[in-house]
């Protein structure tokens, strides 16, 4: 009987000392803030809602997409825009966005210098910004871009 225990005692050492060392620590650290809003943003985004002056822009926005791309550990994310109306534009074809320096949760600037505030989630992006006249608008059509712009997509 002696011998039973004592091979049962083994037995259990030696499995309390397997599930030790299979064990890893938990080191994996959190994700940065812009890590995590990288990954909210990342994909490919429709508008849903386009504003201009609180009001409808001359030019159609319904076709248009967003597609935004980026890897952890960066600080900007390139983007490409698609089915953009005919004629002058507040987006430009592609860009980067980079997180700004205040709050990285709402605070994006576009690569030619419009300040963006925006939110997100899971499934919709809010973007607001002031867009004046710059080289990929017509300067005979600029009054029908420029303003408040406020848009919402919604992720494909």
């Amino acid at each position: 009987m002696k011998i039973a225990a004592r091979i049962l005692s083994l037995v259990v050492l030696a499995a309390l000392t397997t599930f030790y060392v299979s064990c890893k620590p938990d080191d994996d650290p959190e994700k940065s803030e812009t890590d995590q809003q990288i990954e909210k943003l990342n994909g490919t985004w429709a508008v849903s809602e386009a504003t201009l002056n609180s009001g409808p822009p001359d030019l159609d926005h319904s076709g248009m997409t967003m597609a935004i791309s980026g890897t952890a550990g960066n600080q900007s994310v390139s983007f490409s825009v698609n089915g953009r109306p005919a004629g002058p534009s507040a987006w430009p074809p592609n860009g980067t966005f980079a997180f700004g320096t205040a709050n990285v949760k709402t605070s994006l600037t576009r690569d030619d210098g419009v300040a963006v505030s925006y939110s997100v989630t899971d499934t919709q992006l809010i973007m607001d910004f002031e867009f004046q006249m710059t080289p990929y608008t017509s300067s005979g059509k600029s009054k029908s871009v420029e303003g408040q712009w406020h848009f919402v997509f919604t992720k494909q």
